[in-house]
């Protein structure tokens, strides 16, 4: 029997994880019209993807790592536009690094939270500037880093307080959050270029910012590093949050406790809320929960490159314009 060139690269991968390599290494190529053939995308998989899946299972293969794969090998100095990989000298993190979906669907009232907690649990250990820009409506911030964020000294429980007194009951407004370039500076991929602008949605549609921003055409980079590392630094970044949850937790109990009133006498249990209160609040909850779901099959779609980039923002927009229309009903009995 003739020797089979990809034999043991199956063997040593196991067949379907293989397979999801080189189907993967296929489409790519023939997106972007690089004209390999059979033989070209065996050998591609074999000598520069493979490697860097050995002793991965198939369904722990995430296509987005395998398009990494690819274009770090096709392109190693990350082209002529690309965004610098970062300088671990560098004190601030760069915007570009952060991923379009966990800077979206932020509802207006958990700001305080995700900054303090999910996004500041993302740059550690380095600093990152953002601004919260509600536009003339509501404020803005200015420029601001994030280890110095304080929700009432930045300006952040202004603008919130300003929503809440704006909105009623009718929508809930989001924030998402984009790299624009700072002002006077260039769109040259450079860390200190580029700051996180974060503007609000009310029912789908984006409040003007104060001042207008230059938005970026930087491509992220690829950076040279396996699976596993990356795993890594995801786990750190969890055990990060975990813990700054848990002292943002703490923080919050001690200061509830000191402003608590030493109670003179027991007090009579409170009312239990109006049924139509409790209602709604359980269907704007699911409404959320089912956004959540839709938002993370986009993403799940655009990672395996079923949707593209174009086709990603306008799905992510109208699921969030109809989860804003569903939560609008509910004050007049309507239903999802």
């Amino acid at each position: 029997m003739p020797k089979n060139p990809s034999t043991k690269v199956r063997r040593s991968l196991g067949l379907r994880a293989y397979n999801k390599l080189y189907k993967a290494v296929k489409k790519y190529a023939k997106k972007n019209e690089l004209g390999w053939d059979v033989k070209k995308v065996r050998e591609f998989t074999k000598e520069n993807v493979q490697p860097e899946f050995i002793g991965e299972r198939d369904y722990d293969i995430r296509v987005a790592d395998i398009v990494s794969i690819i274009e770090l090998k096709l392109k190693p100095s990350g082209g002529s536009n690309a965004v610098p990989i970062p300088n671990e000298a560098d004190n601030y993190y760069n915007p570009l690094l952060i991923s379009p979906t966990f800077t979206t669907g932020i509802l207006w009232f958990d700001l305080d939270d995700y900054l303090s907690v999910q996004l500041k649990g993302e740059v550690l250990p380095k600093d990152l500037r953002f601004e919260i820009n509600g536009g003339e409506d509501y404020g803005a911030t200015g420029i601001i880093d994030i280890l110095g964020y304080e929700y009432n000294l930045s300006g952040v429980h202004d603008i919130v307080e300003n929503v809440r007194a704006s909105i009623g009951d009718e929508s809930e407004p989001e924030w998402v959050g984009t790299p624009v370039v700072r002002p006077n500076f260039q769109d040259d991929g450079q860390t200190d270029s580029y700051y996180l602008r974060f503007t609000l949605y009310v029912n789908g549609i984006e409040t003007p910012p104060t001042v207008p921003a230059e938005t970026s055409t930087a491509q992220v980079p690829v950076t040279e590093e396996t699976i596993a590392e990356r795993r890594a630094k995801r786990k750190a970044v969890t055990e990060r949050k975990k813990e700054l949850a848990k002292q943002r937790r703490q923080a919050k109990k001690e200061k509830e406790a000191r402003k608590r009133p030493r109670p003179t006498k027991k007090e009579k249990a409170t009312t239990e809320p109006k049924v139509d209160q409790v209602e709604r609040s359980k269907n704007v909850q699911l409404a959320l929960a089912m956004e959540k779901e839709k938002l993370a099959e986009s993403e799940r779609l655009f990672d395996k490159g079923i949707l593209t980039k174009e086709e990603f923002k306008a799905e992510r927009k109208l699921i969030m314009e109809t989860t804003q229309l569903a939560i609008s009903k509910f004050k007049d009995g309507g239903v999802i």
